[in-house]
């Protein structure tokens, strides 16, 4: 049988890019030729980001290929409900991608490629890795570079880039990773939740690839520094947790990808 994948794009004021991801992510979807469902996850947005929504009458009827809408009330929560969206999800393979298209959509149709040609638990693009190509600012690239570094030598995290918003992965082997980390009803993790999902991946003993992307930056962005350091206590209380831990299976991460088929 066939892959079927669960595409789902976070949205938080970004009511003027909804329509053109949801409308290439499917373009790109049916051309690998599977069945699938695009979900957006709209994290309490307050610029009228559902006006989107008479669009989907038009390409939900579609055997196999659906679009649905969520909205959550008590955002923005970061990543707290696209994960909490994720239970809701139909098919096998998950995947997630900023909704300003940051990373070009052909990246995931390699990614989804990838997971679906060899025995990986999770692909996720990457920055930094070589092959990459990326356009931003160069405080971005600072801050970048400090924030990954230190949860590389913080949890001895193969990764080059947590942060990337193009992950693939396996539903059953993803979603008992989610359950492990719960719901932060507080928000205090923020964007921190993918390098801690890729961490304990990594503990768990998943395999992963990193794989290179273009990547350009977009003034759409809600990263904000002053708002976001309050993740260094997710940071440190997950370190706590790891430490109390017993061993765990050695990490499986392939971070050199290079012209794989």
């Amino acid at each position: 049988m066939k892959s079927r994948v669960s595409l789902f794009i976070p949205v938080y004021n970004a009511a003027k890019y909804v329509r053109q991801a949801v409308e290439q992510s499917y373009l790109a979807l049916s051309e690998l030729g599977i069945e699938f469902e695009i979900v957006i996850v709209d994290d309490n947005s307050n610029d009228k980001s559902y006006r989107f929504k008479p669009f989907l009458s038009k390409i939900r009827q579609e055997p196999g290929r659906s679009i649905r809408y969520i909205f959550h009330a008590n955002g923005p929560s970061r990543r707290e409900n696209l994960a909490k969206a994720f239970e809701q999800a139909q098919y096998d393979i998950l995947c997630f991608i900023d909704v300003d298209l940051s990373c070009d959509i052909t990246f995931l149709t390699k990614a989804l490629n990838l997971i679906m040609q060899h025995p990986v638990d999770i692909v996720i693009g990457s920055r930094y890795i070589k092959g990459a190509k990326v356009k931003r600012q160069l405080f971005r690239r600072v801050m970048s570079f400090f924030y990954n570094t230190t949860i590389r030598l913080m949890f001895r995290s193969k990764i080059l880039d947590h942060q990337c918003g193009l992950k693939v992965f396996r539903k059953e082997a993803a979603m008992a990773i989610i359950a492990s980390m719960g719901y932060d009803h507080h928000f205090v993790r923020g964007w921190f939740w993918d390098a801690e999902f890729l961490i304990r991946s990594q503990k768990s003993g998943l395999k992963i690839i990193e794989m290179p992307v273009e990547w350009h930056y977009a003034r759409t962005s809600t990263f904000n520094f002053l708002r976001e350091w309050k993740c260094i206590a997710a940071m440190i209380e997950l370190k706590s947790d790891l430490d109390r831990e017993s061993a765990s299976p050695a990490p499986q991460v392939d971070p050199q990808y290079e012209n794989r088929s």
